[in-house]
């Protein structure tokens, strides 16, 4: 028998003593669980690489993860005034592969790539070059 009480954290769906150790992740049915929770989740810096870089047309964005990748996220491209020139969800899954952006439209310039999900984040940067 326990001697805290247990909490289910609902942000973080991991049940937890009272002292704040965790105990099992993700409830499935009244009274079972499914595994012990790892640690704190936190947020997950990538690294991305883009190539080509500088381009004049497409450009592919590969993620380098090992971990969670059914996860979904969106890739987000902004232009160097901070606006949101490209969006697109994703799965992590095919970040892990490489997944192709269209630039042929896009003025030259530098542009900032975002992926961002719920415990993922990386960033780089695309220089556009006209033909």
């Amino acid at each position: 028998m326990l001697s805290f009480p247990i909490i289910v954290n609902f942000s973080t769906n991991c049940l937890l003593v009272d002292s704040g150790m965790p105990l099992w992740d993700i409830p499935v049915n009244r009274g079972s669980y499914i595994y012990p929770c790892l640690s704190s989740r936190s947020l997950i810096t990538i690294d991305l690489r883009i190539f080509p870089n500088p381009t004049r047309g497409s450009v592919i964005v590969q993620g380098l993860l090992f971990e969670d990748l059914g996860q979904s996220a969106h890739i987000l491209v902004y232009n160097k005034l901070g606006q949101l020139t490209f969006s697109t969800p994703i799965q992590l899954i095919d970040l892990q592969q490489g997944l192709s952006i269209e630039l042929h439209s896009f003025p030259s310039g530098v542009y900032t790539v975002v992926v961002v999900g719920e415990l993922i984040r990386g960033t780089g940067k695309i220089i556009k070059i006209n033909n």
